[in-house]
């Protein structure tokens, strides 16, 4: 009896020490399935995510009306350094720092972004990733979109696309027949931001990319509305959905200061608008025969030395609005704001921007 329970002990043993190997690994397996991070979603989406063939979105999201983002946006995209979300989040660049969010408490606008476009830096911003009303900002797309199709001696020929222009827009005070260029034209839109000269421009290029010089003018101006959708998609604009050439209110035209920054930089890039956003006046000589003079609406510019434009804009719904850039010692600057809490404090908030930024660059790359 001694020697049988001798050999049976072994054997136990060896069962039980099996059994609870196998019970180890499996446990393993189990553990290691659950911790593994998902897929992270893709950043690659159109302008306008939820978009049908129509490009009109179906139930889009309003703006904010305070400082709380959309559940899919972040609530601050200017901290990257310690909470950037990549798959929500558009990266501009981030070659140095952003800087600290302390330095600039005393800019009140709502929404705004300061890029550093030389050395393709964010250095700042508040609630940029945030749907935002953009007004007459517009008109920067509008201008890059119709860069794409026109020659600066391109004629246009007023028509009655001025019928689609509403009530107290800003005004170039373009007549039906005038005949001008596309550079004269620009001048039009984009210095007193003249709404009528944003719907010739719309009309003229919609019958031109339609090669189709008898389209009607509501076909011609849903066309060009397409093609400012497609070109925000092109240079990378995540959240933005465009409904009309001249930044008129609607609900389902808005953008972010994010993406309003890749618009203007493409525009920088433009000589011609580059150059026409930089006038604080500029004269055009109709082909038609007039002789016409028009303001820039912007004051930033011959207020602040350093700036090169580019586009104000205002509507009840957006508040005042501002696309700014500004050069100094070969870094160029460019600041989006939205919703600044007055027209005169968007200056004011646009030079603090630029002064900090400057500074702040120059630690980094000092002036030759």
């Amino acid at each position: 009896m001694t020697m049988k329970r001798s050999t049976l002990a072994p054997a136990a043993v060896i069962a039980a020490v099996i059994i609870l190997l196998s019970a180890v690994l499996i446990t393993i397996g189990i553990t290691y399935a659950t911790e593994q991070e998902p897929p992270l979603p893709d950043a690659s989406s159109s302008v306008s995510a939820g978009s049908d063939a129509s490009g009109m979105l179906s139930e889009p999201s309003q703006p904010s009306s305070d400082s709380s983002a959309p559940d899919d946006e972040s609530s601050d995209a200017g901290e990257y350094e310690e909470s950037a979300d990549t798959s929500s989040v558009p990266e501009l660049g981030q070659s140095i720092p952003a800087m600290s969010a302390g330095t600039f408490n005393s800019v009140d606008t709502q929404y705004c972004i300061l890029y550093d476009v030389t050395h393709d830096a964010v250095l700042y911003s508040k609630n940029s990733t945030e749907r935002a009303y953009p007004a007459s900002v517009t008109k920067l797309l509008t201008a890059a979109v119709a860069s794409d199709y026109c020659d600066l001696d391109t004629p246009f020929t007023v028509g009655d696309e001025l019928d689609f222009v509403q009530p107290h827009s800003s005004l170039a005070y373009l007549e039906k027949g005038q005949r001008l260029t596309f550079e004269g034209l620009l001048d039009a839109m984009l210095l007193p931001s003249g709404n009528d000269a944003a719907y010739v421009m719309a009309c003229g290029v919609g019958r031109i990319a339609a090669n189709d010089p008898s389209l009607s003018v509501i076909d011609a101006v849903a066309l060009f509305v397409d093609l400012m959708n497609q070109k925000a998609s092109e240079l990378g604009c995540l959240d933005s959905h465009f409904s009309n050439p001249d930044g008129y209110h609607h609900d389902d035209h808005y953008t972010t200061a994010y993406d309003m920054a890749r618009i203007a930089v493409a525009c920088l890039k433009i000589e011609p608008v580059a150059r026409s956003c930089a006038k604080t006046v500029g004269r055009a000589v109709f082909l038609s025969g007039e002789d016409i003079t028009w303001s820039s609406t912007n004051k930033l510019l011959g207020s602040y030395r350093y700036a090169t434009g580019l586009k104000t804009g205002s509507t009840d719904e957006a508040g005042p609005c501002l696309a700014a850039s500004a050069e100094k010692d070969g870094t160029t600057l460019v600041a989006i704001l939205f919703n600044a809490a007055d027209s005169y404090s968007r200056y004011d908030d646009a030079t603090t921007l630029f002064t900090e930024g400057f500074q702040y660059v120059e630690t980094f790359f000092p002036a030759q």
